[in-house]
């Protein structure tokens, strides 16, 4: 019966990551200039969601053996990175014979260079220490800020075990998220750190909802009522923004603004995401979204080279500059092919990862 119910929260919680990818690959089917209300609608919570089902999986056991954690993490995510951002590196000056990459595009205000020997042995070398990685990577940012949040969160709960008081993780992450906000609010920053952990503290909030939710998951509903319920409080939100959330970094630094789009709206966004997860658990169809959720991390890495293909297609069809192959992440002024983008994004990397899968049992097979 434990086996059961734990495969059973696993599918759900796999489709549950299967929808937060989709609604990462779907953001990034936009420009950041892009006035959609799709794409708006999706950075109300997509990224927050990723952190809250994450702290849903960190089990108090860790406690006990914190060198397993340390280990299991770096396994889980320092070692993606670095079998991922190695190639890409390599092959980034290949990228730029084939028209991926492009001195003639900017993105953000600046183009992507071309790399010296030098470049690339820097960079491979900042790998070590779970920092840079290639445009076409950009989504890779997740990662080491998971890897942080997750051992702020150890720390935290930690240090609540020692004291022996069950209000003390919550209070430990509600101040990690007023300091980091007033950090971004003041522009202080830990000195001598090459990674920001303000982010870290104030995310590590978001870890808490999903490691509670697990905790007490007997004691929320989720039902269609309340769902409907949050599904019209998003687009209420969404409907009085005063600005557009461009990435994670928007929402931080004036308190009542991260509270809104770092907690309220993300709380929102998960309810209905753990309610569709629910739902589709009951059908075949789960099949393809567990899929899906067990290879969140191959759809990262290869969702924006995926892309490369519909830009293709537009600069053929529209007989544009092979240039601008090389926008980022996508060619501006074409919402109309934010299917196309959607589709090629998630489909394309799981393509690959279904046919290296066969080819390695095949080898596997036959030595």
């Amino acid at each position: 019966m434990i086996d059961d119910e734990g495969n059973k929260i696993l599918r759900y919680m796999n489709v549950a990551k299967a929808f937060g990818i989709c609604l990462v690959v779907l953001g990034h089917s936009f420009t950041e200039t892009s006035n959609s209300p799709i794409r708006a609608f999706v950075y109300l919570f997509h990224v927050p969601l990723f952190f809250i089902i994450s702290g849903f999986f960190f089990k108090e056991d860790y406690l006990s053996t914190p060198k397993n954690f340390i280990l299991g993490r770096l396994r889980r995510l320092w070692v993606p990175f670095l079998l991922w951002s190695v190639p890409f590196i390599l092959l980034h000056n290949i990228f730029f014979k084939l028209d991926i990459y492009s001195p003639k595009v900017t993105f953000r205000g600046a183009s992507v260079p071309y790399y010296s020997i030098a470049d690339i042995f820097v960079r491979l070398a900042k790998l070590i220490f779970f920092q840079e990685s290639e445009q076409l990577l950009g989504g890779f940012w997740f990662l080491p800020c998971l890897f942080f949040t997750a051992i702020i969160f150890f720390v935290f709960s930690f240090i609540s075990s020692k004291l022996k008081k069950s209000y003390a993780l919550p209070v430990l992450c509600v101040l990690g998220f007023i300091l980091g906000n007033f950090m971004f609010y003041k522009n202080i920053r830990f000195p001598f750190i090459p990674y920001d952990f303000r982010l870290f503290f104030i995310i590590t909030f978001l870890f808490l909802i999903g490691f509670l939710y697990k905790k007490y998951e007997h004691l929320v509903p989720i039902n269609s009522y309340f769902s409907l319920l949050c599904l019209l409080l998003l687009v209420f939100v969404l409907t009085i923004g005063h600005y557009k959330i461009d990435s994670i970094n928007n929402t931080v630094g004036y308190l009542p603004k991260a509270i809104l789009y770092l907690v309220f709206t993300p709380i929102l966004g998960t309810y209905i995401t753990l309610y569709l997860s629910k739902m589709i658990s009951r059908y075949r169809i789960a099949d393809f979204f567990d899929y899906i959720g067990r290879n969140t991390i191959t759809i990262l890495a290869l969702h924006f080279l995926s892309f490369k293909l519909v830009s293709f297609l537009i600069v053929y069809s529209e007989n544009l500059n092979l240039f601008e192959i090389a926008s980022f992440p996508v060619i501006p002024n074409r919402d109309s092919w934010f299917l196309a983008y959607f589709l090629a994004g998630v489909l394309i990397p799981l393509a690959v990862r279904t046919t290296w899968v066969k080819i390695n049992n095949a080898f596997c097979q036959n030595t």
